[in-house]
Protein backbone atom coordinates (compact mmCIF):
# COMPACT_ATOMS: atom_id res chain seq x y z
CA UNK A 1 0.00 0.00 0.00
CA UNK A 2 1.13 3.13 -0.70
CA UNK A 3 0.68 6.49 0.95
CA UNK A 4 -1.92 7.67 3.75
CA UNK A 5 -5.34 9.39 2.77
CA UNK A 6 -7.94 11.34 4.12
CA UNK A 7 -10.04 8.92 6.71
CA UNK A 8 -13.27 9.06 7.71
CA UNK A 9 -14.73 7.42 10.88
CA UNK A 10 -18.62 5.67 9.99
CA UNK A 11 -21.39 7.75 12.05
CA UNK A 12 -25.21 6.19 13.11
CA UNK A 13 -27.79 8.01 10.72
CA UNK A 14 -31.15 7.21 10.95
CA UNK A 15 -33.53 6.31 8.04
CA UNK A 16 -37.26 7.00 9.27
CA UNK A 17 -36.39 5.03 12.53
CA UNK A 18 -33.93 2.46 11.85
CA UNK A 19 -30.23 3.49 13.29
CA UNK A 20 -27.52 2.10 10.54
CA UNK A 21 -24.02 2.26 10.86
CA UNK A 22 -22.63 4.48 7.32
CA UNK A 23 -19.56 5.28 6.31
CA UNK A 24 -17.41 7.13 3.92
CA UNK A 25 -18.58 7.34 0.28
CA UNK A 26 -15.76 7.87 -2.34
CA UNK A 27 -15.42 8.20 -6.05
CA UNK A 28 -15.38 4.96 -8.18
CA UNK A 29 -16.11 4.34 -11.51
CA UNK A 30 -19.05 1.94 -11.91
CA UNK A 31 -21.18 2.55 -8.29
CA UNK A 32 -24.89 1.31 -8.67
CA UNK A 33 -26.59 3.44 -5.72
CA UNK A 34 -30.15 3.70 -5.29
CA UNK A 35 -32.93 3.72 -3.25
CA UNK A 36 -35.08 0.53 -2.92
CA UNK A 37 -36.75 -0.66 -5.98
CA UNK A 38 -35.17 2.27 -8.31
CA UNK A 39 -34.26 0.34 -11.84
CA UNK A 40 -30.18 1.17 -12.52
CA UNK A 41 -28.11 -0.12 -15.30
CA UNK A 42 -25.23 -1.96 -14.13
CA UNK A 43 -21.89 -1.70 -16.17
CA UNK A 44 -20.20 -4.52 -16.84
CA UNK A 45 -16.45 -3.58 -17.27
CA UNK A 46 -13.37 -5.12 -15.15
CA UNK A 47 -11.81 -2.65 -13.31
CA UNK A 48 -8.69 -4.16 -11.42
CA UNK A 49 -10.53 -7.33 -9.88
CA UNK A 50 -13.75 -5.65 -9.26
CA UNK A 51 -16.15 -6.32 -12.01
CA UNK A 52 -20.23 -4.95 -11.62
CA UNK A 53 -22.77 -7.19 -12.00
CA UNK A 54 -26.79 -7.17 -12.33
CA UNK A 55 -27.67 -4.77 -8.94
CA UNK A 56 -30.05 -6.29 -5.92
CA UNK A 57 -33.84 -5.47 -6.89
CA UNK A 58 -33.68 -3.94 -3.21
CA UNK A 59 -31.12 -1.93 -2.27
CA UNK A 60 -30.50 -2.92 1.41
CA UNK A 61 -27.70 -2.91 4.25
CA UNK A 62 -27.15 -5.00 7.00
CA UNK A 63 -28.51 -8.57 5.14
CA UNK A 64 -27.34 -11.98 5.32
CA UNK A 65 -25.57 -12.89 1.93
CA UNK A 66 -25.20 -17.21 1.95
CA UNK A 67 -23.63 -19.47 -0.57
CA UNK A 68 -26.01 -22.29 -1.24
CA UNK A 69 -25.33 -25.98 -2.11
CA UNK A 70 -25.61 -25.34 -5.72
CA UNK A 71 -23.43 -22.22 -5.78
CA UNK A 72 -26.04 -19.38 -6.27
CA UNK A 73 -26.53 -16.87 -3.27
CA UNK A 74 -29.57 -16.21 -0.62
CA UNK A 75 -29.59 -12.29 -0.19
CA UNK A 76 -32.24 -11.87 2.81
CA UNK A 77 -33.70 -9.36 5.30
CA UNK A 78 -32.06 -6.21 6.52
CA UNK A 79 -33.13 -2.39 6.43
CA UNK A 80 -33.81 -0.58 4.12
CA UNK A 81 -34.44 3.13 3.88
CA UNK A 82 -38.01 2.83 5.98
CA UNK A 83 -37.72 -0.67 7.50
CA UNK A 84 -36.78 -3.69 8.57
CA UNK A 85 -36.90 -6.00 5.80
CA UNK A 86 -38.63 -9.17 5.42
CA UNK A 87 -37.78 -9.83 1.30
CA UNK A 88 -34.83 -12.10 0.02
CA UNK A 89 -33.69 -12.67 -3.20
CA UNK A 90 -31.35 -15.21 -4.97
CA UNK A 91 -28.12 -14.50 -7.26
CA UNK A 92 -27.35 -17.10 -10.02
CA UNK A 93 -23.18 -16.79 -10.67
CA UNK A 94 -23.82 -18.51 -14.00
CA UNK A 95 -26.07 -15.92 -15.84
CA UNK A 96 -25.09 -13.09 -13.58
CA UNK A 97 -28.95 -12.77 -12.64
CA UNK A 98 -31.14 -11.88 -9.67
CA UNK A 99 -34.64 -13.85 -9.15
CA UNK A 100 -37.12 -12.70 -6.05
CA UNK A 101 -37.15 -15.15 -3.06
CA UNK A 102 -40.03 -15.65 -0.78
CA UNK A 103 -40.53 -13.47 2.21
CA UNK A 104 -38.78 -14.25 5.59
CA UNK A 105 -41.45 -14.72 8.86
CA UNK A 106 -39.69 -12.09 10.43
CA UNK A 107 -38.26 -9.30 9.55
CA UNK A 108 -34.58 -9.23 10.52
CA UNK A 109 -31.42 -7.43 10.16
CA UNK A 110 -27.28 -8.07 11.80
CA UNK A 111 -28.59 -11.91 11.35
CA UNK A 112 -26.30 -14.78 9.88
CA UNK A 113 -26.82 -17.39 7.96
CA UNK A 114 -25.46 -20.93 6.87
CA UNK A 115 -26.56 -23.60 4.80
CA UNK A 116 -26.85 -26.43 6.53
CA UNK A 117 -25.93 -29.99 5.61
CA UNK A 118 -28.95 -30.82 3.64
CA UNK A 119 -29.00 -27.77 1.83
CA UNK A 120 -31.17 -25.62 4.19
CA UNK A 121 -30.47 -21.88 5.18
CA UNK A 122 -30.55 -21.58 9.17
CA UNK A 123 -31.07 -17.63 9.53
CA UNK A 124 -30.33 -16.51 13.40
CA UNK A 125 -29.63 -13.37 15.51
CA UNK A 126 -30.63 -9.82 15.26
CA UNK A 127 -34.30 -10.60 16.55
CA UNK A 128 -34.15 -12.26 19.96
CA UNK A 129 -34.63 -15.23 19.91
CA UNK A 130 -35.97 -15.85 16.57
CA UNK A 131 -34.54 -18.45 13.84
CA UNK A 132 -35.58 -19.02 10.56
CA UNK A 133 -34.82 -21.78 7.72
CA UNK A 134 -35.32 -21.52 4.18
CA UNK A 135 -35.46 -24.74 1.76
CA UNK A 136 -33.82 -23.48 -1.68
CA UNK A 137 -35.65 -26.68 -3.80
CA UNK A 138 -39.09 -25.27 -2.60
CA UNK A 139 -38.80 -21.62 -2.27
CA UNK A 140 -40.31 -21.89 1.38
CA UNK A 141 -39.12 -20.59 4.56
CA UNK A 142 -40.75 -21.75 8.05
CA UNK A 143 -39.97 -20.43 11.57
CA UNK A 144 -36.96 -22.32 12.98
CA UNK A 145 -36.28 -23.45 16.53
CA UNK A 146 -35.95 -20.43 18.87
CA UNK A 147 -32.29 -19.86 20.27
CA UNK A 148 -32.03 -20.40 23.83
CA UNK A 149 -31.13 -16.68 24.88
CA UNK A 150 -32.05 -13.67 23.11
CA UNK A 151 -29.53 -11.69 20.65
CA UNK A 152 -29.66 -8.51 19.08
CA UNK A 153 -26.13 -7.99 17.87
CA UNK A 154 -24.61 -8.40 14.67
CA UNK A 155 -24.24 -12.74 14.68
CA UNK A 156 -21.67 -15.03 13.21
CA UNK A 157 -22.31 -18.20 11.99
CA UNK A 158 -20.19 -20.97 10.76
CA UNK A 159 -20.45 -24.66 10.94
CA UNK A 160 -17.83 -26.77 13.12
CA UNK A 161 -16.45 -29.43 12.19
CA UNK A 162 -18.95 -31.94 13.74
CA UNK A 163 -21.39 -30.11 11.49
CA UNK A 164 -23.54 -28.43 14.51
CA UNK A 165 -23.45 -24.73 13.46
CA UNK A 166 -21.77 -22.53 15.81
CA UNK A 167 -23.91 -18.43 16.55
CA UNK A 168 -22.28 -15.77 18.24
CA UNK A 169 -24.03 -12.84 18.96
CA UNK A 170 -24.73 -11.09 22.35
CA UNK A 171 -24.60 -15.02 23.22
CA UNK A 172 -22.56 -17.86 22.05
CA UNK A 173 -24.66 -21.38 21.19
CA UNK A 174 -24.50 -24.20 19.49
CA UNK A 175 -27.25 -25.65 17.29
CA UNK A 176 -27.74 -29.43 16.01
CA UNK A 177 -29.62 -29.48 13.10
CA UNK A 178 -30.13 -33.17 12.89
CA UNK A 179 -32.40 -32.69 16.27
CA UNK A 180 -33.14 -29.23 15.67
CA UNK A 181 -32.11 -28.31 18.82
CA UNK A 182 -30.26 -25.24 20.63
CA UNK A 183 -27.70 -25.15 23.51
CA UNK A 184 -26.11 -22.30 24.90
CA UNK A 185 -22.26 -22.50 25.33
CA UNK A 186 -21.10 -22.69 28.45
CA UNK A 187 -18.57 -20.46 30.45
CA UNK A 188 -17.94 -17.79 27.56
CA UNK A 189 -16.63 -14.53 27.97
CA UNK A 190 -19.09 -11.92 27.80
CA UNK A 191 -19.60 -10.21 24.61
CA UNK A 192 -19.58 -6.51 24.81
CA UNK A 193 -18.43 -5.11 21.65
CA UNK A 194 -19.52 -6.77 18.96
CA UNK A 195 -19.34 -5.23 15.68
CA UNK A 196 -18.72 -6.11 11.58
CA UNK A 197 -16.57 -9.04 10.85
CA UNK A 198 -14.92 -9.09 14.39
CA UNK A 199 -15.37 -13.48 13.98
CA UNK A 200 -13.39 -15.52 12.22
CA UNK A 201 -13.34 -19.74 12.08
CA UNK A 202 -9.65 -21.67 11.73
CA UNK A 203 -9.41 -24.58 9.52
CA UNK A 204 -9.11 -26.30 12.82
CA UNK A 205 -13.07 -25.25 13.37
CA UNK A 206 -12.02 -23.19 16.53
CA UNK A 207 -13.31 -19.91 16.42
CA UNK A 208 -10.88 -16.32 17.17
CA UNK A 209 -13.45 -13.60 18.05
CA UNK A 210 -12.61 -10.06 19.17
CA UNK A 211 -15.95 -9.03 20.75
CA UNK A 212 -15.29 -10.42 24.32
CA UNK A 213 -12.07 -7.93 24.49
CA UNK A 214 -11.85 -5.44 27.13
CA UNK A 215 -10.71 -1.78 26.79
CA UNK A 216 -9.89 0.61 29.32
CA UNK A 217 -12.61 3.62 29.29
CA UNK A 218 -10.65 6.32 28.55
CA UNK A 219 -10.71 7.77 24.63
CA UNK A 220 -9.00 6.07 22.80
CA UNK A 221 -9.83 3.08 25.38
CA UNK A 222 -6.59 0.67 25.55
CA UNK A 223 -6.81 -2.89 25.18
CA UNK A 224 -6.62 -4.82 28.46
CA UNK A 225 -7.13 -8.21 26.92
CA UNK A 226 -7.02 -10.10 23.73
CA UNK A 227 -8.83 -12.21 21.57
CA UNK A 228 -10.91 -14.81 22.96
CA UNK A 229 -10.66 -18.62 21.20
CA UNK A 230 -13.33 -20.80 21.07
CA UNK A 231 -11.83 -24.54 21.21
CA UNK A 232 -14.86 -26.81 19.60
CA UNK A 233 -13.44 -30.18 20.40
CA UNK A 234 -13.43 -29.24 24.40
CA UNK A 235 -16.08 -26.84 24.24
CA UNK A 236 -13.79 -24.67 26.19
CA UNK A 237 -12.69 -21.08 26.00
CA UNK A 238 -9.41 -19.49 26.22
CA UNK A 239 -7.88 -15.88 26.26
CA UNK A 240 -5.23 -14.47 24.13
CA UNK A 241 -2.61 -12.14 25.01
CA UNK A 242 -2.78 -8.04 24.89
CA UNK A 243 -1.57 -7.21 21.08
CA UNK A 244 1.23 -5.10 21.24
CA UNK A 245 0.06 -2.01 19.05
CA UNK A 246 -3.59 -0.57 20.20
CA UNK A 247 -5.82 -2.14 16.84
CA UNK A 248 -8.17 0.45 17.59
CA UNK A 249 -11.47 0.29 20.14
CA UNK A 250 -13.89 -0.01 17.88
CA UNK A 251 -14.39 -1.37 13.99
CA UNK A 252 -11.71 -3.92 14.12
CA UNK A 253 -12.21 -6.64 11.67
CA UNK A 254 -10.08 -10.25 11.55
CA UNK A 255 -9.13 -12.33 8.46
CA UNK A 256 -7.88 -16.05 8.81
CA UNK A 257 -4.24 -16.71 7.44
CA UNK A 258 -3.15 -19.52 5.22
CA UNK A 259 -0.51 -19.99 7.93
CA UNK A 260 -2.85 -20.49 10.69
CA UNK A 261 -2.65 -17.01 12.54
CA UNK A 262 -5.25 -14.18 11.88
CA UNK A 263 -4.89 -11.28 10.99
CA UNK A 264 -6.10 -7.59 12.54
CA UNK A 265 -6.94 -4.44 11.27
CA UNK A 266 -9.16 -1.25 10.06
CA UNK A 267 -9.92 -0.22 13.62
CA UNK A 268 -10.31 2.78 14.11
CA UNK A 269 -9.14 5.34 17.22
CA UNK A 270 -12.00 6.86 19.17
CA UNK A 271 -11.30 10.45 19.83
CA UNK A 272 -14.63 11.46 20.29
CA UNK A 273 -14.91 14.05 17.70
CA UNK A 274 -11.73 13.25 15.63
CA UNK A 275 -11.82 9.63 15.44
CA UNK A 276 -8.66 8.22 13.88
CA UNK A 277 -7.25 4.51 11.78
CA UNK A 278 -5.46 2.81 13.98
CA UNK A 279 -3.57 1.95 10.54
CA UNK A 280 -1.65 -1.08 11.95
CA UNK A 281 -2.14 -4.41 10.74
CA UNK A 282 -0.79 -6.97 13.02
CA UNK A 283 -1.36 -10.84 13.00
CA UNK A 284 -1.52 -13.18 16.66
CA UNK A 285 -0.98 -17.25 16.72
CA UNK A 286 -3.90 -18.36 18.49
CA UNK A 287 -2.13 -21.38 19.70
CA UNK A 288 0.75 -19.45 20.95
CA UNK A 289 -0.85 -15.98 21.46
CA UNK A 290 2.77 -14.58 19.99
CA UNK A 291 2.12 -10.98 18.13
CA UNK A 292 3.86 -10.28 14.74
CA UNK A 293 3.51 -6.72 13.56
CA UNK A 294 2.47 -6.99 9.70
CA UNK A 295 3.71 -4.61 6.84
CA UNK A 296 1.33 -1.70 5.46
CA UNK A 297 -1.47 0.30 6.92
CA UNK A 298 -5.04 0.40 6.33
CA UNK A 299 -7.97 2.86 6.23
CA UNK A 300 -10.74 2.71 9.22
CA UNK A 301 -13.48 0.58 8.37
CA UNK A 302 -11.41 -1.47 6.27
CA UNK A 303 -13.23 -5.00 6.16
CA UNK A 304 -10.61 -8.26 5.54
CA UNK A 305 -11.80 -10.82 3.76
CA UNK A 306 -10.02 -14.80 3.38
CA UNK A 307 -10.15 -14.94 -0.45
CA UNK A 308 -10.30 -18.36 -1.94
CA UNK A 309 -6.30 -18.34 -3.19
CA UNK A 310 -5.17 -17.08 -0.09
CA UNK A 311 -4.61 -13.80 -0.16
CA UNK A 312 -6.56 -11.30 2.22
CA UNK A 313 -8.55 -8.26 0.92
CA UNK A 314 -9.70 -5.38 2.50
CA UNK A 315 -12.27 -3.20 1.40
CA UNK A 316 -15.11 -0.65 1.98
CA UNK A 317 -12.67 1.18 4.38
CA UNK A 318 -12.81 5.29 4.98
CA UNK A 319 -10.87 7.31 2.50
CA UNK A 320 -11.02 10.22 -0.04
CA UNK A 321 -9.51 7.89 -3.18
CA UNK A 322 -10.97 4.81 -3.42
CA UNK A 323 -8.93 2.13 -3.00
CA UNK A 324 -8.98 -1.47 -1.70
CA UNK A 325 -5.94 -3.78 -0.63
CA UNK A 326 -4.88 -7.16 -1.27
CA UNK A 327 -2.39 -8.93 0.72
CA UNK A 328 -0.05 -11.68 -0.36
CA UNK A 329 0.98 -13.90 3.00
CA UNK A 330 3.27 -15.45 0.71
CA UNK A 331 5.37 -12.03 -0.07
CA UNK A 332 4.25 -10.35 3.37
CA UNK A 333 3.22 -7.78 0.97
CA UNK A 334 0.12 -5.28 0.42
CA UNK A 335 -1.01 -3.95 -2.94
CA UNK A 336 -3.57 -1.50 -3.95
CA UNK A 337 -6.07 -2.00 -6.68
CA UNK A 338 -9.23 -0.01 -7.35
CA UNK A 339 -12.20 0.00 -4.27
CA UNK A 340 -15.88 0.00 -5.13
CA UNK A 341 -17.03 2.68 -3.33
CA UNK A 342 -19.35 0.68 -0.68
CA UNK A 343 -19.50 -0.09 3.17
CA UNK A 344 -21.20 -3.02 5.08
CA UNK A 345 -21.76 -4.97 2.02
CA UNK A 346 -21.94 -8.52 2.68
CA UNK A 347 -18.55 -10.27 0.96
CA UNK A 348 -19.62 -14.32 0.06
CA UNK A 349 -16.92 -16.43 -1.79
CA UNK A 350 -18.17 -17.88 -4.76
CA UNK A 351 -16.93 -21.94 -5.76
CA UNK A 352 -15.00 -19.99 -8.58
CA UNK A 353 -12.94 -18.24 -6.25
CA UNK A 354 -14.35 -15.35 -6.92
CA UNK A 355 -16.15 -12.92 -4.31
CA UNK A 356 -19.45 -11.30 -4.38
CA UNK A 357 -20.16 -7.83 -2.67
CA UNK A 358 -23.57 -6.84 -2.41
CA UNK A 359 -25.93 -4.06 -0.79
CA UNK A 360 -24.27 -2.13 1.84
CA UNK A 361 -24.19 1.84 1.89
CA UNK A 362 -22.28 5.03 0.71
CA UNK A 363 -22.13 9.09 1.38
CA UNK A 364 -21.54 10.70 -1.93
CA UNK A 365 -20.80 13.81 -0.12
CA UNK A 366 -17.64 13.11 1.93
CA UNK A 367 -18.64 15.67 4.25
CA UNK A 368 -22.33 15.80 5.00
CA UNK A 369 -23.74 12.60 6.61
CA UNK A 370 -26.27 11.91 4.14
CA UNK A 371 -26.04 8.18 2.76
CA UNK A 372 -27.70 6.12 -0.30
CA UNK A 373 -28.77 2.38 0.38
CA UNK A 374 -26.91 0.49 -2.40
CA UNK A 375 -28.31 -2.10 -4.56
CA UNK A 376 -25.33 -2.39 -6.55
CA UNK A 377 -23.31 -5.79 -6.56
CA UNK A 378 -19.80 -6.42 -8.12
CA UNK A 379 -17.86 -10.03 -8.48
CA UNK A 380 -13.99 -8.98 -7.33
CA UNK A 381 -11.31 -11.79 -9.09
CA UNK A 382 -8.37 -12.42 -7.27
CA UNK A 383 -5.12 -11.84 -9.88
CA UNK A 384 -3.88 -14.93 -10.71
CA UNK A 385 -1.27 -16.67 -8.60
CA UNK A 386 1.66 -19.02 -9.60
CA UNK A 387 2.21 -22.09 -7.19
CA UNK A 388 4.31 -21.01 -4.14
CA UNK A 389 7.59 -22.63 -3.75
CA UNK A 390 7.31 -24.93 -1.18
CA UNK A 391 8.51 -24.07 2.47
CA UNK A 392 11.79 -24.69 3.56
CA UNK A 393 13.51 -24.26 7.00
CA UNK A 394 17.10 -24.14 7.61
CA UNK A 395 19.77 -23.54 10.53
CA UNK A 396 19.53 -19.94 11.62
CA UNK A 397 21.94 -20.51 14.73
CA UNK A 398 24.51 -22.89 16.35
CA UNK A 399 25.26 -22.13 19.90
CA UNK A 400 27.39 -24.11 22.09
CA UNK A 401 27.94 -24.32 25.75
CA UNK A 402 29.20 -27.05 27.97
CA UNK A 403 29.23 -28.04 31.46
CA UNK A 404 30.86 -30.14 34.37
CA UNK A 405 29.39 -33.83 35.31
CA UNK A 406 31.79 -34.84 37.65
CA UNK A 407 35.51 -33.87 38.41
CA UNK A 408 36.55 -36.04 35.86
CA UNK A 409 33.01 -35.85 33.30
CA UNK A 410 32.20 -33.16 31.23
CA UNK A 411 28.83 -32.41 29.15
CA UNK A 412 28.46 -30.69 25.81
CA UNK A 413 25.41 -29.07 24.53
CA UNK A 414 24.35 -27.60 21.54
CA UNK A 415 21.32 -25.01 21.15
CA UNK A 416 20.09 -24.82 17.46
CA UNK A 417 17.83 -22.49 15.98
CA UNK A 418 15.72 -23.18 13.53
CA UNK A 419 14.45 -20.71 11.09
CA UNK A 420 11.97 -20.45 7.62
CA UNK A 421 12.73 -18.97 4.61
CA UNK A 422 11.26 -15.14 5.67
CA UNK A 423 13.26 -15.75 9.27
CA UNK A 424 10.71 -16.77 11.55
CA UNK A 425 11.20 -19.48 14.18
CA UNK A 426 9.84 -22.79 13.38
CA UNK A 427 8.34 -24.75 16.45
CA UNK A 428 8.06 -28.55 15.90
CA UNK A 429 10.98 -29.01 13.83
CA UNK A 430 13.41 -32.52 14.59
CA UNK A 431 16.88 -31.66 14.83
CA UNK A 432 18.70 -34.54 14.23
CA UNK A 433 22.83 -34.36 14.29
CA UNK A 434 26.09 -36.30 15.50
CA UNK A 435 29.02 -35.52 17.92
CA UNK A 436 32.17 -37.01 17.01
CA UNK A 437 33.29 -39.15 20.56
CA UNK A 438 29.94 -40.09 20.66
CA UNK A 439 27.87 -43.23 19.07
CA UNK A 440 24.68 -42.58 17.38
CA UNK A 441 22.47 -40.23 16.49
CA UNK A 442 20.49 -37.67 18.79
CA UNK A 443 17.23 -35.44 18.06
CA UNK A 444 15.62 -32.90 19.73
CA UNK A 445 12.27 -31.01 18.73
CA UNK A 446 12.15 -26.95 18.22
CA UNK A 447 9.97 -24.96 20.40
CA UNK A 448 7.51 -22.01 20.03
CA UNK A 449 10.64 -19.63 19.92
CA UNK A 450 12.82 -22.22 16.92
CA UNK A 451 15.33 -23.68 19.69
CA UNK A 452 16.43 -26.88 21.13
CA UNK A 453 19.24 -28.16 22.50
CA UNK A 454 21.33 -31.39 21.65
CA UNK A 455 24.15 -33.62 23.61
CA UNK A 456 24.16 -33.96 27.71
CA UNK A 457 25.99 -36.74 27.64
CA UNK A 458 29.09 -37.40 29.51
CA UNK A 459 32.84 -37.60 27.86
CA UNK A 460 36.41 -37.79 29.85
CA UNK A 461 38.56 -34.96 30.81
CA UNK A 462 41.05 -36.42 28.14
CA UNK A 463 38.83 -35.19 25.27
CA UNK A 464 39.10 -32.02 24.66
CA UNK A 465 36.77 -31.06 22.10
CA UNK A 466 33.95 -32.96 20.29
CA UNK A 467 32.04 -31.40 16.98
CA UNK A 468 28.70 -31.44 16.41
CA UNK A 469 27.45 -32.00 12.26
CA UNK A 470 23.57 -31.58 11.76
CA UNK A 471 22.65 -34.45 9.28
CA UNK A 472 18.92 -33.62 9.09
CA UNK A 473 16.05 -31.10 10.23
CA UNK A 474 12.57 -32.63 9.91
CA UNK A 475 9.80 -30.39 9.78
CA UNK A 476 6.24 -31.17 8.15
CA UNK A 477 4.68 -30.10 5.09
CA UNK A 478 8.45 -27.82 4.67
CA UNK A 479 11.52 -28.99 3.58
CA UNK A 480 15.47 -28.92 4.86
CA UNK A 481 17.34 -26.45 2.74
CA UNK A 482 20.51 -27.10 4.42
CA UNK A 483 22.31 -25.06 2.00
CA UNK A 484 21.07 -21.60 3.57
CA UNK A 485 22.37 -22.59 6.95
CA UNK A 486 23.89 -20.05 8.49
CA UNK A 487 24.91 -18.89 12.03
CA UNK A 488 24.97 -15.31 12.78
CA UNK A 489 27.58 -15.01 15.38
CA UNK A 490 30.25 -16.59 13.48
CA UNK A 491 31.33 -19.39 15.60
CA UNK A 492 30.09 -22.40 13.18
CA UNK A 493 28.94 -22.22 9.82
CA UNK A 494 25.17 -23.18 10.68
CA UNK A 495 25.65 -27.22 9.92
CA UNK A 496 29.03 -27.72 12.02
CA UNK A 497 30.12 -26.45 15.37
CA UNK A 498 33.20 -26.92 17.64
CA UNK A 499 32.53 -27.79 21.24
CA UNK A 500 35.48 -27.30 23.95
CA UNK A 501 35.72 -28.16 27.23
CA UNK A 502 36.12 -25.75 29.62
Amino acid sequence: MTGHRRRRDRVLTRFAGVLVATGAMVATAFVVASPAGASVAAPTATISGWAATAPLSTARARHTATRLADGRVLVAGGVSSKAVLSSSEVYDPGTGTWQAAADLPVAVADAAAVTLPDGTVLVAGGAGTATELYNPATNVWTVGPPMPEPTYSTTFAATLPNGHIFVLGDIAAEYNPANRTWRALGAAPAMTRPSNNDTTMLASGDVVTLRAMEYSCCMPGAPMTGPSVYHWATDTWTTLPVPPVNPGDRNVTVAALPNGNVMLGGGVLNYLWFPQSAGTVMEVDPTTGSWTIDAGTLYSGDVLVSLPNGSILATGGSSTADVDHVYSPTARTWADVPGRNSDHATLTPLANGTVLAAGGYSDRNYDSSYVVLQNQAAIFTPTPTSTPPPATHHIGDLDNATAASSLRKWQPRVTATVLDATGRAVSGATVSATFTSHKGTLTCVTATNGTCTLGGFSLGRSTLSTVLRVTNVAKASSTYASIANSDPDGDSNGTTITVKRT
